[in-house]
């Protein structure tokens, strides 16, 4: 052996604690960004749910954003999960037998519980971009033109529907047809005789 060994066993074990230190702090960090994405997708969806629960044009996204909420829930408890996993591999590797394996079998488990929790976030926001897709908000009748107005007779207080634009001419209507007053658009208000009253 030559003098020159031991420097080169301390840097070489002085990078690897560089490394693992470093693998370390990106697994925390890809720990807390699963987090984010499966809690925080989970929180904006149920606030989507909330605004619209009650909107018939919705009516057909509403099962489709529940159903997507599990996938992110899953996922999100599963990145809960992935932390205390985490914190048992190291001690498997501390604490292993010779031989044993069980390090590497917990590190095997720790590296498909956080595959699935992404995969969990996208199955979630696929669910809900497909609901969106397959059910686009559908048109509303205006409900002012659809209603009829309704007119209400003083004698009787009884309310008496009136069409709304029975006087209005079409557009094709011949020339004395078209030039209508003003006073003849307003809806009549007919008296209700007494002997109708009963």
């Amino acid at each position: 052996m030559t003098n020159n060994d031991p420097e080169k066993e301390k840097l070489k074990r002085e990078t690897a604690h560089w490394q693992t230190e470093r693998r370390d702090e990106m697994a925390t960090q890809g720990l807390k960004f699963l987090l984010l994405l499966n809690g925080g997708g989970a929180v904006a969806l149920l606030a989507f749910l909330q605004a619209i629960w009650d909107k018939p044009a919705a009516l057909g996204l509403v099962p489709w954003v529940v159903i997507g909420l599990i996938p992110l829930l899953v996922g999100a408890a599963l990145s809960g999960i992935v932390h205390f996993v985490r914190y048992h591999t190291t001690l498997a590797y501390q604490f292993q037998k010779p031989g044993s394996g069980r390090g590497n079998r917990m590190s095997r488990l720790h590296e498909r519980l956080t595959y699935a929790a992404f995969v969990m976030f996208l199955l979630g926001a696929g669910i809900v971009v497909c609901g969106a897709l397959l059910n686009p908000p559908r048109a509303q009748p205006d409900v002012a033109k659809a209603k009829e107005e309704v007119s209400v007779q003083p004698s009787s207080g009884a309310a008496v529907p009136v069409e709304k634009d029975a006087a209005v001419a079409p557009a094709t209507a011949p020339p004395e047809a078209q030039a209508v007053s003003p006073a003849a658009n307003a809806p009549e208000i007919t008296p209700v005789p007494a002997e109708q009253k009963q």
